[in-house]
């Protein structure tokens, strides 16, 4: 999760970098579970936050395969984005940023 500044800030400087090839990743923090913004997030605007959670095998059966990736346990960090651009994003944190 990032700022929605930080994304065209990591995009101009790689598009000023145009020898710099491969896959790069524009994250403020890494290894924060998705509840636990979502939740902190809820607080933040006065949402109960509650919600529905749907097995794996529901929303495969009800949206197809694609609903899949959602679903994956992945971690990206940027640390290839920000040594090699000197990248850094607006908030470090979620409980930082402004909604």
């Amino acid at each position: 999760m990032v700022e929605r500044a930080d994304p065209a800030r990591a995009y101009r400087l790689l598009m000023e970098r145009p020898k710099l090839k491969g896959h790069f990743n524009a994250r403020a923090e890494t290894g924060v579970p998705m509840a636990k913004i979502t939740r902190g997030i809820a607080r933040r605007q006065d949402h109960d936050s509650s919600c529905d959670v749907r097995s794996l095998s529901h929303v495969l059966i009800k949206y197809g395969d694609w609903a899949e990736g959602p679903a994956l346990d992945q971690q990206m960090g940027s640390a290839k984005l920000r040594q090699m651009t000197g990248w850094e994003p607006q908030y470090t944190s979620f409980r930082n940023a402004q909604f």
